[in-house]
């Protein structure tokens, strides 16, 4: 939680020792700085991010829109439950280019997950076409999710939408684009 409020930067060992009810020498004695502590806490993160992107791709309905649906839900609920991790990590990587090309990295095995179980669902498709369309649709759908969840960035207009609309227009969106990318 403190790191949801105060970010990693702004967060001593000592607070972040004490919001886990530890002693600060435990938590030095356990990571032994606050670099070691963000290495972990980014591999538990991307770990977690891969994994049930994975889950929620095999776990998907078969047919194209209600694949979108789940896929959308699964990145809201996992961005939403480790919303202070995200917003550390995202925030250090403004700051050191080698986190930012390995969280880049994991990027870009989820997007080609998504691409892939994308090309399933329309494999009579143009897959170049598919494969381009369907990557950005992803980063579409993440960055607004990312924006709205990790960093509770105001909605541009005065009638903010509730989660679960959010994430209806968000499916539908990615859907859209995409069955117009897989027309013959």
């Amino acid at each position: 939680m403190v790191l949801r409020s105060r970010g990693f930067a702004e967060t001593s060992l000592a607070m972040i020792a004490k919001a886990a009810a530890l002693t600060t020498g435990a938590v030095y004695s356990a990571f032994g700085s606050k670099a070691t502590l963000l290495e972990a806490l980014e591999r538990n993160a991307t770990t977690v991010l891969e994994d049930e992107a994975r889950i929620a791709f095999a776990s998907a309905p078969a047919d194209s829109a209600h694949f979108i649906d789940a896929v959308v839900e699964a990145v809201a609920a996992t961005y939403t439950a480790r919303r202070g991790t995200l917003r550390s990590l995202a925030l250090e990587a403004r700051m050191d280019p080698a986190l930012a090309q390995r969280l880049a990295t994991v990027n870009r095995r989820i997007v080609s997950a998504f691409s892939g179980e994308v090309a399933r669902r329309y494999p009579q498709r143009d897959a170049t076409r598919l494969q381009h369309r369907s990557g950005l649709a992803f980063l579409v759908l993440t960055s607004a999710l990312r924006d709205r969840i990790v960093f509770a960035t105001p909605w541009p207009t005065a009638n903010d939408l509730p989660a679960a609309e959010l994430n209806a227009e968000l499916a539908s969106m990615v859907f859209t684009y995409l069955d117009e990318a897989s027309a013959p």
